[in-house]
């Protein structure tokens, strides 16, 4: 760790509270496939051919684990109109057919059962349940914080059931879960302005 100016060790013994994401930080990012549900016709080949193939386009962490999960299907698929929403997912369209492929948010009736979602022409044909583990030694990081008086926040795009099962090993003081990423950055400044609204009133 390079730290250029001791102003910046100074301000850190400050710190009363800490904001933590979870993929990659809390956890390792390397993502692996617990299931595939399939709901249409297609044989699970094809699904995963989709799936990898639509995965290559995007840039979240996840993508990268599923095609690494996903390598032997990867025979080339034509996409065109690809569009990715940041937080929400991935679609494309295969000859004249629409997928996409992400979180609940990309359903109708905004199911959140499994991790991620498969829709062509906006009905469901997959669902896709993932595991990701913790990294090692954060429980002891965390609990080493709070000793020190240090408020600990997992803020996360992930499912609240994922979120406070990961909160039971580490006993974070605070969990908000389903957050879009400009939403982690809203409720961090929110948290924030309300101590100081809250430490002008006490002074």
């Amino acid at each position: 760790i390079l730290i250029k100016g001791g102003d910046t060790l100074e301000k850190l013994g400050s710190v009363k509270q800490i904001f933590f994401d979870k993929t990659g930080t809390i956890t390792t990012g390397n993502f692996k496939i617990k299931n595939i549900n399939i709901y249409s016709e297609d044989k699970i080949e094809e699904i995963k051919n989709i799936i990898y193939n639509l995965e290559a386009h995007s840039s979240h962490p996840i993508a990268l684990s599923l095609q690494k999960e996903l390598s032997k299907f990867s025979r080339k698929i034509n996409l065109t109109d690809i569009y990715e929403e940041k937080g929400i997912g991935i679609s494309a369209k295969i000859k004249k057919d629409i997928y996409k492929l992400g979180s609940y948010r990309i359903l109708e009736n905004k199911e959140n059962k499994h991790d991620l979602y498969l829709t062509k022409n906006n009905n469901l044909i997959a669902s896709i349940d993932i595991i990701d583990e913790l990294k090692e030694g954060v429980p002891k990081v965390i609990l080493n914080l709070k000793k020190h008086k240090i408020i600990t926040t997992l803020i996360s795009g992930d499912k609240r059931e994922k979120c406070e099962k990961i909160s039971k090993k580490v006993s974070f003081n605070n969990i908000y879960a389903e957050q879009l990423p400009e939403q982690k950055l809203d409720k961090v400044k929110e948290i924030t302005s309300n101590q100081k609204l809250q430490r002008g009133v006490m002074s």
